[in-house]
Formats: structure tokens, C-alpha cells, sequence
């Protein structure tokens, strides 16, 4: 009986670190993907959807980004499907709406401390700063 809890306790253990340690590559990746973007329209102006308010992780969200997660992967979504990119960056925009998917959590109830702000220049940015944050936080 002692053999099989202890087995039991063992896999589990062994499953939370390879989800900590996925989630972590996964951001990872989102990370560098939204870097290039950052790369591709520094001084040039975002393209959105005529009426879409861009809005990016205050820093109070970013310092709880493992309560926000669910925040942050809505508001991602609709920049990603809100944001007009040049055809070069298609697959690159694609790309983060796969891996996106990854991240989507169950809804949550508002949280004070899940707030957004209006971007001072570089949204794809903020979102990548999250993300670094989210990582560092899971370690």
C-alpha cells in the first residue's frame, strides 16, 4: 500500500515538472516570436482593425502574471486577430495564434490586479515582458 502511494505521489510530482517545464518552452517560443515581430515594426505603425483599442499588461499585471493568464491570453488574441502584418510576417502571426492555444486556461473571475494599459509604442513588446515574467515566475 506504502509502494503504491508513494508511486502515485511520484508521477505526479514527475507530471507537474514536464507541464512547468512545457509551458516554460512554449513561452519561450512566443517569446522570441514576438520579439521578431517587435523587430519588424519598430518605428513603423501597427496596423489594426479600424475601431480596435491595442492594450498591453500593465506592469501590476505583469508582476502577477500567473494570476492573469487568463487576461492576458484573451487581450493577445484579439491583437493577434485585430493586427493587419506585412505577408513576409503572415506565418509569423500564425505561428503565435497555434501556440496561443497552449496557453488558453479556463476563464477566471475579474481580478483587480489583471489590468491593461494602453501601449507607449511597442505592444508586442509588453507581451513578450509578460511572458518572461510568467517563466520566471514558474521556476
Amino acid at each position: 500500500m506504502v509502494k503504491i502511494a508513494f508511486t502515485l505521489v511520484a508521477l505526479v510530482a514527475l507530471h507537474v515538472c514536464y507541464v512547468s517545464t512545457r509551458n516554460i518552452t512554449l513561452n519561450t517560443e512566443m517569446i522570441r516570436n514576438l520579439d521578431d515581430l517587435e523587430k519588424l515594426y519598430q518605428g513603423k505603425k501597427l496596423n489594426v482593425t479600424a475601431g480596435f483599442s491595442v492594450s498591453v499588461p500593465s506592469p501590476l499585471m505583469s508582476k502577477n502574471a500567473s494570476v492573469c493568464l487568463d487576461v492576458f491570453t484573451r487581450q493577445l488574441k484579439l491583437l493577434l486577430d485585430n493586427v493587419t502584418v506585412h505577408n513576409d510576417s503572415e506565418s509569423l502571426l500564425e505561428k503565435l495564434k497555434v501556440q496561443l492555444k497552449g496557453l488558453e486556461s479556463h476563464p477566471k473571475p475579474a481580478d483587480p490586479r489583471c489590468q491593461m494599459k494602453n501601449p507607449m509604442g511597442k505592444p508586442f513588446k509588453a507581451y513578450s515582458n509578460f511572458l518572461k515574467k510568467l517563466n520566471n515566475g514558474r521556476r
